[in-house]
């Protein structure tokens, strides 16, 4: 492998950022600025620091060791793997379902003759259909340029949205603390939010899978590693605060309600922000919203796939745990494929059963794995800083280990309270 700059080198977390910015984003955070104005800031500030560690581990830990993070599960028991397989897949299914269908919705309501005469059950099939076909024919080496091109796109977008959106924020103390943050209900909604941001952690189990993939044709070591996190990680939490500025001065104390179908919804963000900013806005919030979302669903169709593949062979071969043998392990495209498939197909299905409400999808999604985050919390702890776990790395890195036991215990701590109120 021969070396290259340092932007050529990036990728694996760049996805992430590709993963993360969707639902999140888009949906989530502009939804916090409607309904609460920036009241949710700081717990969303709060909230991605104490998900860096778990996140991290996912570059870090494999292009330190040339090896999944699954396969790091395996080697703490049998147990862990099936256990992460029963709390992860079901979201994977409603996870994508969430994300084809608000990406379908942007591409309807920036073509008016879609949302007239097609459904968006049609739309979202021929979505999951491209979207398969130029994975399996362009691969990861496709899939790392387009996303590298696309985050320069929608950060640039985004930040241009924004500043022309700030003249119309109502600034003042109720903007940071609104009458109606603190309620059951705002909890419920703030779970939601904090689930996905700034992305499901099953996605650092997605990383160690892009990094595995880099490192066949380029360098990535660990300090590529780290800077490539860190790079994204920061982008990914600007932005996060861009959307809800965006919904809080378009939205909140606007009267205006956000729809619960995925093109009106869609259609009704593009309509609000043409009103506010001007039409000649349109093209570029349209480019922001669908860059956004389309690049949220290559990264999500593609590292699912990848994940439930791997999963399987660890769980069928957990004994084997050899250095040589997961470096050395050959692809099976085949395995890639039906995976591919089973995800698009299952995706689908929700969608034909469960289509009426994007709001309640969503939030579906979203508490789900909210519900999880302590445990993959939990797990990539013990891969990466425990004593007794592989690496080791409290020694190394001790405030890095103590914000992850924080991380972990805060996580837990939102997670009995929504099982008890709700």
């Amino acid at each position: 492998m021969r070396r290259q700059g340092i932007w050529q080198r990036l990728g694996p977390a760049i996805l992430f950022a590709g993963a993360a910015v969707g639902v999140s984003h888009l949906v989530q955070s502009t939804r916090a600025g409607a309904l609460y104005g920036l009241g949710m800031a700081l717990p969303v500030l709060v909230v991605l620091i104490l998900k860096f560690p778990a996140f991290a581990v996912g570059n870090v830990y494999t292009a330190r060791t040339k090896r999944s993070l699954l396969s790091a599960y395996s080697r703490l028991g049998a147990p862990y793997l099936v256990l992460f397989g029963v709390l992860c897949f079901v979201p994977f299914f409603i996870v994508t379902a969430a994300i084809t269908v608000v990406t379908s919705g942007l591409g309807m309501a920036l073509i008016p003759s879609l949302s007239s005469d097609t459904s968006v059950l049609s739309v979202s099939a021929a979505l999951l259909a491209a979207v398969c076909c130029l994975l399996v024919v362009g691969g990861y080496s496709f899939l790392d340029r387009l996303m590298k091109v696309m985050f320069v796109l929608m950060t640039v977008a985004t930040l241009l949205a924004t500043a022309l959106a700030l003249p119309k924020v109502s600034w003042g103390a109720s903007l940071f603390f609104p009458q109606d943050l603190w309620t059951k209900e705002s909890f419920v909604f703030l779970m939601a939010l904090l689930g996905f941001m700034p992305a499901p952690l099953d996605v650092s189990v997605l990383q160690s899978y892009w990094v595995l993939q880099k490192q066949k044709t380029q360098e990535f070591d660990e300090f590529t590693a780290w800077v490539d996190f860190w790079l994204s990680y920061i982008v990914t939490g600007l932005l996060a605060l861009c959307f809800m500025i965006m919904g809080a001065a378009l939205f909140w104390q606007s009267g205006q309600e956000l729809m619960p179908k995925a093109v009106d919804f869609s259609k009704q963000l593009l309509d609000l922000y043409t009103a506010q900013l001007g039409a000649w806005t349109r093209p570029l919030v349209g480019l922001c919203a669908f860059g956004v979302m389309l690049s949220t669903t290559l990264a999500i169709v593609d590292g699912f796939p990848r994940v439930m593949v791997g999963w399987w062979e660890e769980l069928m071969d957990f004994k084997k745990l050899s250095i040589d043998s997961r470096v050395q392990a050959k692809e099976n495209p085949l395995a890639y494929l039906v995976a591919l498939l089973l995800l698009a197909g299952g995706s689908w299905l929700i969608l034909y059963f469960a289509l009426k409400d994007l709001k309640q999808m969503v939030d579906v999604a979203t508490t789900l794995t909210a519900l999880v985050s302590p445990f993959l919390a939990f797990l990539n702890h013990q891969v990466f800083f425990a004593s007794n776990g592989e690496l080791k790395m409290a020694k190394s890195l001790p405030g890095m280990a103590a914000l992850s036991w924080v991380g972990i215990f805060a996580l837990s701590i939102l997670s009995i309270a929504y099982l008890t109120l709700v």
